[in-house]
């Protein structure tokens, strides 16, 4: 026998096998250990015993696999058995004799009293003696469990719970805005699963014979309409969920106007509720004078509200709407409400859009043209996109037969990218907004200015867009604010955009007839809002018409 350490059949172990007929299931129950008094011996020289020579402990085994004409055989001494020299170890089945004897090499095994300790995991490999055809077999009877094995069935097992809890179709509730949970149960599943927030909040009512949303306990005098929290519900892995975009009709709208609110949606079932929310005015400047309500989709996947402006003859400066969807990031547009008090007498206001200006004959008009800005850069962590600019704010466009003339619109701060520290980019400024001019003596220039380019300041501060030209309304076409930096110390902000440019000019029509000018007004540019930190919208393009 060359190996020094080894396991034999004994004798008992072969009269198993001599006195089956076909193969003969041998059916293992612990793991003898002992010091054999401090003698070591050739377990070939102890085949005849049916214990070893000085037992001192005895554990379960744990597993036995069968790979090929060898079985490994498990089983773990725990931390609180020791305190000797393990020389002998030994195999029994249910009667408690030694089917297998084997050595050790004499290694102490301590306790945690003697100052180190901890288990000791027994690998034993046993291969079949020539000519037996032998099945080896734990007893299902043993429960022992080492670490590792309790940590493997301990993780299947809250897989499996997770599984059964989080499964498609099941809803969850999270009041932290930032929870989401395919993020959250990655550790769980091993992959992002797909899930869907709810667009609204549902109500919660006292009784089952309440409808839903119902105002509760007014005979009690203390009447409520309880709400839960966001609600998120598990889709199949891969599924598209809904999808929202929100428009407005109009960027700006003077007191006394109407804006119309527009929700486009695909996934969503017909009379499905989506929650909405205005900030940035006062309930009195709108009619219906309420600052948050509910979306109903209809069959088209659409739902509108509509607002009337209130002209107050009140001077206290433009405001900006801003309309949101509550629940779905990134669903917000802006109006920018004018107070048309101070408007200079005998001057119209022109906003986004296209318009004709009829000249009379004779007749001379002033057109004040001023650019809206362009939007502010956002900030996003690398991995995803890395185009997180804002963008242009659009020209103005003045024409008559062969004259184009061109108020620029304010060039986007661009994108910020952070890349754990290892890399990372800051967003750069927009410049301001420059003037194309082509026109001939029917037009003089009043005013040629370019806009203001943003300039980058500290990365404690956002990052500020330029500021507006002045006009007789108000300084309304500046560049909108790059994003907070994303990444440690603020690094990574996204640019400031640049203003736009303004251009006035006096047109006289010398001619008998009457003729139209046209004016094209192009539209804000807007801030990054698809991830990360967002951007801002810059300021508006108007065009300032006085006839003489």
């Amino acid at each position: 026998m060359s190996a020094t350490y080894y396991f034999t059949l004994t004798d008992y172990g072969s009269s198993l096998i001599a006195n089956a007929h076909n193969i003969q299931t041998i059916q293992l129950i612990d793991l003898h250990l002992g010091d054999a008094n401090g003698l070591p011996y050739s377990p070939i020289s102890k085949k005849n015993r049916t214990n070893l020579v000085n037992k001192r402990a005895s554990v379960p085994i744990q597993s036995i696999e069968i790979i090929g004409n060898i079985a490994r055989i498990t089983a773990t001494i725990e931390s609180h058995i020791g305190g000797f020299n393990v020389h002998e170890l030994g195999l029994t089945d249910a009667t408690g004799q030694l089917v297998y004897i084997g050595n050790y090499h004499g290694g102490y095994k301590p306790v945690l009293s003697d100052g180190a300790g901890g288990e000791l995991a027994l690998v034993i490999d046993i291969q079949a003696e020539a000519g037996s055809n032998v099945l080896i077999t734990v007893s299902p009877n043993n429960v022992t469990a080492n670490k590792d094995w309790v940590l493997a069935t301990l993780t299947e097992s809250i897989k499996q719970a997770f599984l059964h809890i989080y499964h498609v179709g099941s809803w969850h509730g999270s009041n932290n805005y930032n929870y989401h949970p395919a993020t959250a149960l990655k550790l769980f599943f091993g992959y992002e699963t797909t899930w869907v927030l709810w667009p609204y909040v549902p109500k919660g009512v006292a009784s089952m014979g309440d409808a839903i949303g119902a105002i509760s306990g007014i005979n009690t005098g203390a009447s409520f309409q309880a709400a839960s929290t966001r609600i998120w519900q598990r889709l199949e892995d891969g599924a598209t969920g809904p999808t929202y975009q929100l428009s407005t009709n109009k960027t700006v709208v003077d007191e006394g106007g109407q804006i119309t609110f527009t929700l486009q949606t695909t996934g969503l079932a017909t009379g499905t509720p989506v929650d909405w929310s205005i900030t940035g005015i006062q309930s009195d400047d709108i009619s219906p004078s309420i600052m948050n309500g509910q979306f109903i989709i209809d069959a088209t996947g659409k739902a509108f509200q509509t607002f009337n402006i209130i002209a107050d003859n009140k001077t206290e400066g433009n405001q900006t709407l801003a309309f949101a969807l509550t629940f779905i990031q990134g669903q917000q547009v802006s109006v920018m409400i004018m107070d048309t008090s101070k408007y200079p007498e005998g001057q119209q206001t022109y906003y986004e859009g296209t318009h004709t200006l009829s000249v009379a004959a004779n007749q001379t008009m002033s057109i004040d043209m001023f650019a809206a800005g362009g939007g502010g850069g956002g900030s996003v962590y690398s991995g995803g996109t890395h185009e997180d600019h804002g963008t242009n704010g659009a020209n103005i466009i003045l024409s008559y037969l062969t004259n184009t003339l061109i108020t620029g619109g304010g060039k986007a701060g661009t994108g910020g990218v952070w890349g754990n520290g290892s890399s990372y980019t800051n967003g750069k400024a927009g410049i301001g907004g420059v003037n194309t001019l082509n026109a001939d003596e029917s037009f003089i220039i009043l005013e040629n200015t370019a806009g203001n380019t943003a300039v980058i300041g500290s990365r404690w501060n956002r990052q500020e867009g330029a500021v507006a030209l002045p006009s007789s309304i108000g300084m309304l076409n500046n560049g909108g604010a790059g994003a907070w930096g994303i990444g440690d110390e603020k690094w990574s902000y996204g640019g400031g955009g640049g203003s736009g440019a303004r251009l006035k000019v006096q047109f006289t029509n010398s001619s008998e007839e009457a003729i139209d000018l046209n004016l094209v007004i192009g539209g804000r540019g807007l801030g990054w809002k698809n991830s990360g930190n967002y951007g801002d919208d810059s300021g508006i393009g108007f065009a300032l018409v006085t006839t003489t």
